[in-house]
């Protein structure tokens, strides 16, 4: 079968305008080479760009913390113009040593909103693509300058456990992704969601857990 070629049907004048055009394609079947109707899926999003950061390397507290105490920030600053949305956040987990850790902490991402300007130790994200702008979303280990007021509890992973300190274990690692738009947890400004760990650890606790956060920036 011959491939289809992309072409235009051109339809009556109406007023104002030398009429609309019906994008068509056109495919041979049999003797008779024939329109074909098609749609191209598109956002209706207004792209910026895409990115990517990652938090480094936290520890997995023998205490709980008290939210807004939280390991990483991620925050759509007051007054942006630009909305996130967050298509992937992975959260990878190891022990630090041959460690006895049989308690099960959650790593709890709690989405909020906020006032003033954040200033704590800032994280630089990478451009999916050389070309994007600058991402105008900020990454953050620390909540200072910002008045933070909880909203709802939004994913939940656990660390690596382990019941004996024989030894070490095989990393483990939370993903979450999401590509359809309809599912995606949306920033805008003045909002944000922070991964913090409600429940106590063991004493002196070495799990490591890394952090990374992939988004969307559209108009």
């Amino acid at each position: 079968m011959v491939a289809p070629i992309a072409g235009f049907a051109q339809l009556p004048t109406d007023s104002g305008n030398t009429g609309k055009k019906m994008r068509t394609q056109t495919r041979v079947i049999g003797a008779d080479t024939v329109h074909e109707h098609f749609f191209v899926a598109s956002s209706t999003r207004d792209m910026r760009g895409s990115y990517i950061a990652h938090s480094g390397v936290f520890t997995i507290q023998a205490a709980a913390q008290t939210f807004p105490t939280s390991f990483i920030y991620v925050i759509n600053p007051i007054g942006n113009t630009t909305n996130m949305a967050l298509t992937a956040i992975e959260v990878l987990s190891q022990l630090g040593s041959a460690l006895a850790a049989p308690t099960s902490p959650r790593l709890l991402w709690k989405r909020f909103t906020f006032t003033g300007t954040a200033s704590g130790a800032s994280i630089t994200p990478g451009k999916l693509d050389s070309t994007f702008p600058t991402a105008t979303g900020s990454l953050r280990t620390a909540s200072t300058g910002m008045t933070i007021t909880a909203v709802a509890d939004m994913l939940c992973s656990l660390p690596v456990a382990s019941a004996t300190a024989v030894g070490y274990t095989p990393p483990q690692m939370d993903e979450w992704f999401e590509d359809i738009e309809k599912n995606q947890i949306i920033l805008r400004a003045g909002e944000g969601i922070a991964m913090f760990q409600p429940d106590a650890g063991t004493a002196s606790d070495t799990r490591r857990i890394i952090v990374t956060v992939k988004w969307d920036e559209f108009n």
